[in-house]
């Protein structure tokens, strides 16, 4: 019974120590009702101005998985210190981001970003 807590503690741990950081948690705060504090971070890949949506990219070890958000105006752009920046803020591909989004009727609403230094 042991060895099988054991065992199933440690597959665990394994996993979640290589698990891909794209999809993260925001953390404490004050959050608007109903987050569940899901973040994404990744390279923009594409963005419409014409629908809002952009999509990230992110990738790990070969592989690449994408996350496509909706950004909702009025829209909280944070710098890579967590300071609030301009809302005007132009998003283009290739910028790294954190985008903090819920999702709205099979739609991932982002309603914060954070810029994220580039990628060396």
């Amino acid at each position: 019974m042991f060895f099988r807590i054991r065992s199933n503690l440690v597959l665990i741990l394994a996993c979640a120590l290589f698990a891909p950081a794209q999809h993260g948690d925001a953390g404490s705060g004050y959050w608007p009702l109903n987050y569940h504090g899901d973040t994404w971070s990744g390279t923009i890949s594409s963005v419409d101005q014409g629908n809002g949506t952009i999509t990230l990219a992110y990738e790990h070890k070969g592989k690449v998985e994408n996350f496509t958000g909706v950004i909702k105006p009025p829209i909280e752009v944070l710098d890579k210190d967590g300071k609030r920046i301009a809302s005007q803020i132009r998003l283009n591909v290739g910028d790294r981001i954190t985008a903090y989004y819920m999702k709205i009727a099979r739609t991932n609403s982002i309603f914060q970003v954070k810029l994220l230094d580039p990628q060396k």
